[in-house]
Order: C-alpha cells, then structure tokens, then sequence
C-alpha cells in the first residue's frame, strides 16, 4: 500500500490497522460466502504456481500446480489475489476491468462446455458487484 498508494486515504487506513485486525479482517472476507456461488480455489495463484508454454501453433497454454490451500469460496478470492500480486498499479490501472471481463468469459465459455449457462447463475452484474 505504502509503495503503490503514498500519500492516499487507502495507504492511511492501512497503516491504522493492526496486524490482527488486518488478519480478523481477511479472515471475515474470505467466510463471507455468495449463497449461489461456489467455485474451488487455488488459495495461492501467484505467479509461481503457474507453468507456462506457448504452443507450436503460437497458442498459449498454463497449468496450475500447489493446491494445498485449495478451498471452495467466491471466484473473485483467486481473482483478487492473482491480479494484486502479479500486476503493478499502473497495469491494474489500465487493463483491470478488462481482466475482469475477459475472466468472467473465460469461466463463461468453460460453464457453457460443462452444460451450464453462466448468466442464469453468476451474470457479469453480479461477478462485477
């Protein structure tokens, strides 16, 4: 907070807290639970626990590996996670909601192959709130 927000209301408010409020309140935001949306999350979906390739045909490919704090909770836990600590400011500034979109159709087009229609149960409206 200190190095991407000097000076800010944000970077204030975060200096305040203590580290066990700090803990108490992640703690509250990952049990706060969508009653209708679930999904298995990493838990840990840095950088480092993603391999990736690209492919001869110039497509890219990923997997993802460690899942020893796998849990089931909200998409947007490994989302939030994954953006605030592989991007910088400047780059969330710029792309983020369109990293939002361009998640929100990728779990799109994967719950359309599993038979699901993801705008009957987790539309963007509700994924963007």
């Amino acid at each position: 907070m200190a190095k991407e927000y000097p000076g800010t209301p944000q970077e204030e408010k975060f200096r305040t807290m203590t580290s066990r409020k700090l803990f108490s309140k992640c703690v509250e935001l990952l049990n706060e639970r969508n009653k209708s949306v679930f999904v298995v999350n990493h838990g840990d979906s840095w950088a480092t626990n993603f391999m990736t390739r690209i492919l001869p045909n110039g497509d890219h490919d990923a997997i993802i590996f460690d899942f020893q704090l796998a849990r089931c909770a909200s998409p947007v836990h490994d989302l939030a996670y994954f953006v605030y600590t592989v991007t910088d400011k400047e780059t969330r500034d710029k792309y983020f909601l369109n990293l939002l979109k361009y998640y929100h159709n990728e779990m799109k087009q994967i719950m359309a192959e599993l038979g699901s229609n993801i705008d009957d149960i987790y539309p963007l409206s509700l994924f963007m709130e």
